[in-house]
């Protein structure tokens, strides 16, 4: 098939060999690298053979393009209707009662969802963003606004849709299955964006069916969107990907789509994943990080670069003005990694990396990348001193702690050991490589990154050469990334016309580095490998150049060739996992938690609607949300006043006086505290000695730990008093603060007496 020229190109008048070969050397600013001569590069296909005499596209090209965005559509739907068919099997999720659908968004994703069922169920629209702006129900005794601290506006968007048209015909449904399908329908889009971004890639679509087959089987590393749909990144990621496929065509030297309108659809994608979800900032930055590599490496020409570090600098802006100022954002590194980018590329000029000397080429590598970031620490210390708070102190210190600069353990810093101790933030586990071994993602994977690893560094190393002799080598006759030029590339210089392919690499190493080093994360890297798997087995530029290198080039065998192995290889996947795909949708489960449930009712119908609940950050989510009470902690952290708050209501958990914890819950107007078995009576986990909540309180209090985990112990002291919540259900002496209200296997729950008036 050799419809992929006139895809991307517009009809450019024929060139004679002639004067092919007697061009001056010029060199390419979509890679600002010197390629080698024309007669070592695959011949490019004739014009007349994918348009007509009018320059319109053949019949075989469009009915070829359609059928392609036809079977994307379709494995888009197939996965959302998958997903939700996971979800409905495993939860019997339209047959159990609200309460329990609503017990099963656990910790955080019930805390989002709740605003969502606040906003649909409030009097009208106006008093419902009044209340999410003026909300005391969250965190009680302190107003916040809801919609300044966390990335709910999707939230908001939805329920404005749903009450605007939830006229029978317009909408006939409940609000959580409007909120369900909005999460299935991003679902769809998702694959959708995975699919295409292939076919940009590899100049045809076959690559984006394997691309999604291995995202689909792989769903346990890829996604787990279908057990935990309201979080932030069932949202966001999405538009990570739409985002990726926009950029991965606007870096292609030759692009039928202007260039407007490719930065319109990149700023939107930006903006959407940046307002709807608090990490954003951290997939920005990596993105920012592989940005500048390929920029330096010289293989994206420096305005690409530029333009789109100016569309994540105004996305965040427009962000931070969206939340009413939220500080987090301009404190963030990646603005002043951004800033400090874009300082130093207006320093450089467009070819101010090049240098006639090998070492010169180096030297200004590692000069100007020192500088940026001296710019850029600059930048941070300056805009921190202008703006003194603190809300993200934790986040540094985690990740020096991550990095081995500090030790939370002996600095007992109770934050940082809530994040160290959590599994989603260790790092990658040896489950995790077996799992994408046996699901035939690593291997591809780790194949294309190493040999694209491979022709990355020969490329660089050779355009470092010619540029230091360019007596000796012939170089690309277009300056312009339009030009006509062709962007197959050959020899030691391959990547050097596809910034696509290289933006990607440095994309994945990255992203690959985070997760590793942090499982919460593999979430953003995997579906990443599931593209750079796909692109190394369909990709067929790569086929003629690795044919080239053995004498054939003949662009009909790369072709055969490519469509044989993608073929063979998608054959063998469906064969193979159909049988288990459709074991799983054949298997029905159902939600069952019938403690919490009985909690839930038990609050509901015995407390008055105005009683404050305090307990785990991951219980109140649920406590807020089933019941409507208010709550004094949850599960969003991002508050330096919320974490002090929570620390000190976690010492129901700690070896504490009844006379501290009490005044501790009293000072917040906390009117009940639910303690958790499964916490207060936690087994100590061999793996992470040290780690249970009682042991970080533990050490955090300057105790003694049950279970001692040989870090830093030796300035830790026995404590006084028994375990809070071992002695208030045995210690008569307690029951002059805390009366018990209910108890099951599960759950105690005690009221706090207010000495004054209380018995």
């Amino acid at each position: 098939m050799r419809h992929r020229k006139g895809e991307q190109n517009e009809p450019v008048p024929a060139k004679s060999e002639k004067s092919e070969q007697d061009k001056a050397t010029s060199t390419d600013d979509s890679s600002g690298a010197s390629v080698n001569s024309p007669s070592d590069q695959p011949q490019e296909p004739r014009q007349t053979q994918t348009t007509n005499s009018s320059g319109w596209p053949s019949l075989w090209q469009s009915l070829y393009c359609i059928v392609g965005l036809l079977v994307a559509l379709m494995m888009g739907c197939a996965h959302a209707y998958f997903m939700s068919q996971l979800h409905e099997n495993q939860m019997y999720f339209t047959r159990i009662e609200t309460v329990e659908r609503e017990i099963s968004f656990r910790t955080e994703t019930g805390l989002f969802y709740s605003y969502f069922k606040q906003l649909v169920e409030a009097k009208s629209l106006d008093k419902g963003i009044h209340q999410l702006m003026y909300d005391n129900m969250t965190e009680h005794g302190h107003t916040i606004n809801v919609m300044e601290r966390m990335n709910i506006h999707q939230e908001v968007l939805l329920g404005i849709l749903f009450r605007t048209f939830r006229v029978p015909l317009l909408i006939n449904t409940e609000p959580v299955y409007f909120y369900l399908n909005a999460v299935w329908s991003l679902q769809a889009m998702y694959v959708v964006a995975i699919f295409c971004t292939v076919w940009v890639l590899t100049g045809g679509w076959a690559g984006g069916v394997l691309s999604v087959l291995l995202f689909t089987i792989n769903r346990q590393d890829t996604t787990r969107v279908w057990f935990s749909m309201p979080l932030r990144e069932s949202f966001s990621i999405p538009f990570i990907f739409a985002q990726l496929l926009f950029v991965t065509i606007y870096f292609k030297r030759r692009s039928s789509i202007p260039h407007e309108i490719l930065l319109a659809a990149i700023t939107i994608c930006t903006f959407c994943l940046s307002v709807t979800w608090q990490f954003a900032q951290f997939v920005l930055l990596l993105q920012a990080f592989a940005l500048y590599s390929s920029q330096a490496l010289q293989l994206v020409p420096t305005h690409k670069v530029r333009n789109v570090m100016m569309v994540q600098l105004l996305c965040l802006a427009a962000v931070c003005l969206l939340q009413f100022g939220n500080t987090l954002i301009p404190r963030s590194l990646v603005i002043s990694f951004i800033l400090g980018s874009l300082i130093v590329f207006t320093i450089q000029g467009e070819d101010g990396l090049r240098s006639r000397s090998f070492i010169g080429n180096f030297g200004k590598l590692v000069g100007y990348t020192l500088l940026t970031f001296a710019v850029a620490a600059v930048a941070n210390v300056t805009i921190k001193a202008l703006i003194a708070e603190e809300a993200d102190r934790h986040i540094y210190n985690f990740v020096r702690a991550k990095l081995g600069l500090s030790s939370p353990w002996a600095d007992r810093d109770f934050d940082v050991l809530l994040y160290i101790c959590d599994p989603s933030f260790k790092g990658l586990p040896h489950e995790v490589w077996q799992d994408l071994l046996r699901n035939f993602l690593l291997v591809p994977y780790a194949g294309s990154a190493a040999v694209l690893l491979i022709l990355l560094t020969i490329s660089v190393l050779a355009n470092w050469w010619a540029q230091s002799h360019p007596s000796k080598v012939k170089c690309d006759d277009a300056r312009d990334d339009d030009a006509s030029a062709d962007d197959t590339g050959s020899g030691s210089g391959w990547l050097l016309g596809r910034p696509d392919i290289a933006y990607h690499l440095l994309y994945t190493c990255f992203f690959g580095f985070v997760a590793f080093t942090t499982l919460r994360f593999k979430y953003l890297w995997t579906p990443h490998m599931c593209i750079l798997a796909a692109v190394g087995v369909s990709d067929a530029q790569l086929y003629q150049w690795l044919l080239s290198r053995v004498g054939v080039k003949s662009e009909k065998a790369a072709r055969v060739l490519q469509h044989l192995v993608v073929l063979a290889m998608a054959g063998f996947l469906v064969y193979t996992y159909l049988p288990i795909i459709s074991e799983e949708l054949g298997y029905l489960g159902e939600f069952y938690d019938p403690d919490t449930v009985a909690l839930m009712k038990w609050i509901t119908k015995s407390t008055r609607t105005t009683a404050a609940f305090a307990g785990s950050m991951q219980l109140m989510a649920g406590v807020k949300l089933c019941t409507g009470h208010p709550i004094a902690n949850h599960p969003h952290y991002e508050d330096r006043r919320l974490r002090e708050r929570t620390w000190e209501i976690y010492q129901i958990y700690g070896k504490q006086p009844a006379e501290l914890v009490h005044r501790n819950l009293r000072k917040y107007g906390i009117d009940y505290i639910i303690l958790e078995k499964s916490i207060c009576y936690a087994h100590n986990d061999e793996r992470w000695p040290g780690c249970r909540l009682p042991d970080i309180m533990d050490r955090c209090n300057g105790h003694t730990l049950d279970f001692p985990d040989g870090q830093h112990n030796e300035t830790l002291v026995p404590s006084e008093h028994g375990r809070f919540c071992d002695e208030v259900q045995a210690d008569d002496s307690y029951k002059k603060y805390f009366r018990s209200s209910f108890s099951n296997k599960t759950f105690r729950v005690f009221k706090v007496l207010n000495l004054s008036s209380d018995k």
